[in-house]
């Protein structure tokens, strides 16, 4: 019979509040910082993120880019690891957890990541198969808004690039109307 023979519960401390901003050239006046505050019930959680640049240059753009970072940097706050013989859980799929002795564990949960281990000790086919398996697995609350981590960092250059302005031809350096040359890397 399959069954799940361990649960573990777990809370981390994550940073509360998320703070996105940017620069317009072309409007240096304008305010284009966004907070959104969504503490967990942990230490630590009036600490906050603050990133720039943003990558936008419209308040309604970043305000989603705000949010959505916010939910990115909470949705790991609250897991649970467990382990058992069930050979069909899959990543991306629910199922909701009964008849655990803490309540609050008992709910619907998206598996955010499933390993299976199988075992088969039969030297040749044909021959008495036993084989044992062992699935370890990581939820997340379906309560909770789920979003994944951001894996790919920013480009950053290192060093010196070397480039040529360009421009009109006779004209030694050309600026556009707000200064700006066009240059062409080497």
């Amino acid at each position: 019979k399959e069954f799940i023979h361990t649960i573990t519960a777990s809370e981390r401390l994550r940073t509360g509040q998320w703070v996105l901003d940017d620069f317009d050239f072309k409007k240096p006046r304008s305010r284009l910082a966004n907070t959104v505050a969504d503490p967990r019930e942990t230490g630590h959680a009036n600490y906050e993120h603050y990133e720039w640049p943003g990558d936008y240059f419209d308040k309604g753009e970043g305000e989603m880019l705000t949010r959505i970072r916010m939910e990115a940097q909470r949705s790991p706050g609250s897991r649970v690891h467990g382990a058992g013989n069930i050979r069909t859980l899959m990543t991306g799929y629910s199922f909701t957890l009964t008849n655990h002795p803490t309540a609050e564990v008992n709910q619907e949960y998206l598996l955010v990541q499933t390993t299976l281990f199988v075992r088969d000790n039969a030297q040749h086919s044909g021959q008495e198969q036993h084989f044992t398996y062992v699935s370890t697995f990581e939820l997340h609350p379906t309560r909770e808004v789920y979003r994944p981590q951001r894996t790919i960092d920013k480009p950053h250059t290192k060093g010196p690039q070397s480039a040529i302005v360009t421009g009109p031809a006779g004209q030694e350096i050309w600026t556009d109307q707000y200064g700006r040359v066009k240059v062409q890397f080497g």
